[in-house]
């Protein structure tokens, strides 16, 4: 998915005819755009149609303002020059609970416009600044400006690589080539200190598809594909963490004496992101009574399964409680790593997220091309 590129510009040749429409504050937001459809031609471009704080110069090189922004596109909409596909304001939750939106606005370039674009913007007058592979918002969503430091720079240049990389092998999604492969990966500053130790996951469209549609949907230069995963990825780095080993393969944090494994998970999942064991326990009572319109509808009919064996393990069992004291008693070792709240949940994520993308840059110098999706490798078969 391309999103509007906030560090692409063009020096507009003064002596080419300009849109009537444009005044003095609208030409560095007209520029933009062309740049985008100089570079992108009629690829879908998605951007934002809400009122926003103006992005961060990090994020925003040219100090670009999205209300003029929106304005240039609905003239070149109004001039049949684009076509506007309008967003969702809904939300939608992964199988993670992260929140991704349902669907951006987004718009598609005419012939006209893409012949715009290359007449108005002259040869070598296309600049494009670096982007940066990481984000980082504070607890109200908004992005929060950041300084470069050793961590912050080995990320960006292992992502570059790694993105540089995937970019050069021919990945065929759906029938499509994946082009301008670029991964942000987003933190969360939970601490309210620009740490960048919470989440740092990245999001691309091909990580909504469900496993199953991923390994038939994807070629990498021209072979089928597999699917790779760490077995409980993040209960297995706290192991790591307080005991120097990991539990798996000798044993499974997930296999718990009486209950199935894929109820363990869930609730598990809930442990590492909640205060304690009545906020695991009202959690996992909001999860069971959930609206399935917030459900990915590939996820549905596993949505629907793992709540009816979660349910039949309470019957049998006799409450959620006593659930979760079971997974802590079979986790004696990692027990003080549950139920620390959402944000030593995000922390554990940023653990996982750290492994994950060091692996996948290590895979790219070795001439393996893999495509991650939070603990997961797709490869080559």
């Amino acid at each position: 998915m391309l999103r509007l590129n906030f560090h692409l510009t063009g020096v507009i040749d003064p002596e080419a005819e300009q849109p009537k429409f444009l005044r003095r504050d609208h030409i560095k937001a007209f520029s933009c755009v062309l740049a985008n459809v100089k570079k992108y031609g009629q690829q879908p471009i998605f951007y934002s149609q809400r009122n926003q704080l103006n992005r961060p110069p990090r994020y925003n090189p040219a100090g670009l303002g999205n209300k003029p922004v929106r304005y240039v596109i609905d003239r070149l909409q109004e001039l049949g020059l684009l076509t506007v596909n309008k967003g969702f304001k809904r939300y939608e939750v992964q199988e993670d609970y992260e929140l991704i939106p349902s669907r951006m606005s987004s718009f598609v370039a005419s012939c006209e416009l893409v012949q715009m674009a290359h007449r108005l913007i002259p040869p070598k007058k296309l600049f494009e600044a670096q982007q940066p592979h990481i984000e980082l918002r504070d607890l109200k969503e908004n992005l929060v400006n950041f300084e470069w430091n050793d961590y912050l720079s080995k990320i960006h240049f292992q992502m570059a690589e790694y993105c540089d990389y995937i970019n050069k092998q021919f990945v065929v999604i759906r029938g499509e080539r994946l082009k301008d492969f670029h991964l942000v990966r987003k933190f969360k500053d939970w601490n309210e200190d620009g740490s960048f130790m919470f989440g740092g996951r990245a999001w691309h469209p091909f990580m909504n598809m469900s496993g199953e549609e991923r390994v038939k949907n994807i070629t990498i230069n021209g072979s089928s594909v597999v699917a790779l995963d760490y077995a409980a990825s993040e209960p297995n780095l706290l192991y790591q963490m307080m005991t120097g080993q990991r539990l798996y393969p000798d044993g499974d944090p997930y296999v718990v004496g009486g209950l199935e494994r894929r109820v363990v998970k869930r609730f598990m999942t809930l442990m590492l992101n909640t205060k304690d064991v009545y906020g695991a326990v009202s959690a996992m009572k909001n999860w069971l009574s959930e609206d399935e319109r917030n459900v990915l509808p590939h996820r549905k009919k596993k949505e629907r399964a793992d709540k009816a064996l979660v349910e039949q393990a309470i019957q049998h069992h006799g409450s959620i409680e006593k659930i979760i004291r079971m997974i802590v008693q079979r986790n004696k070792p990692i027990e003080p790593c549950l139920m620390q709240g959402k944000a030593m949940g995000q922390h554990y994520q940023w653990l996982e997220a750290n492994l994950v993308f060091h692996v996948a840059h290590q895979l790219a110098l070795q001439g393996i091309p893999a495509l991650t999706v939070h603990d997961e490798f797709i490869v080559r078969e």
